[in-house]
């Protein structure tokens, strides 16, 4: 026997899986360099490489200042000014092993950004393929900041020197007098 449904009870079915849609992947988790600013200020990002040290300053007031893990040897952060070019909450790393990047912020194209990394233990020391590792915590605030004020309104500064060298490493991972890593994102 067949019950004939009212229409509008179809509507209902197909409205509640698109709103939890909407709310289980909200349009904010990817932010692109287009994005309107919600709030004025700026945020200035200074990296020091030779001492492993962040400074976040918002409009000239130094806010923040924490322990970095730049890129270890043969692999170094690229130095310069930067504007952030687009943010992720979670990314997955394309070049190495899909290695999680939460709450990233990218300042150059070609992949590099400053992330939160699982490996906290590697702070203040150089432990990546180039990105600009922090704590977890410490992305989250850092991402949640930029958010409000807007990436056009972020500037990333990378100074200093790798310590170990600022070459591109030629050897093979797979060489055998090459030192073994665990890696977790740039």
């Amino acid at each position: 026997m067949c019950k004939l449904v009212p229409l509008t009870h179809f509507y209902g079915l197909v409205i509640v899986p698109v709103l939890a849609g909407m709310l289980a992947f909200p349009a904010s988790a990817q932010i692109s360099s287009n994005s309107e600013t919600q709030s004025t200020g700026a945020v200035l990002i200074n990296i020091d490489k030779s001492r492993q040290k962040m400074t976040v300053s918002l409009d000239g007031v130094e806010r923040y200042v924490w322990p970095v893990s730049t890129g270890r040897a043969g692999y170094s952060t690229p130095s310069g000014t930067y504007t952030a070019t687009s943010m992720n909450e979670i990314w997955y790393s394309k070049e190495w092993d899909n290695a999680p990047m939460p709450h990233s912020i990218f300042f150059r194209k070609d992949g590099y950004a400053i992330h939160g990394t699982y490996e906290a233990k590697y702070l203040g020391r150089p432990a990546s393929h180039g990105c600009v590792r922090i704590s977890r915590e410490n992305a989250a605030t850092l991402y949640a900041l930029v958010k409000n004020v807007g990436l056009k309104n972020t500037e990333v500064v990378l100074t200093g020197v790798t310590p170990g060298g600022e070459y591109k490493d030629a050897r093979s991972v797979n060489d055998p007098d090459y030192p073994p890593v665990i890696y977790l994102g740039r």
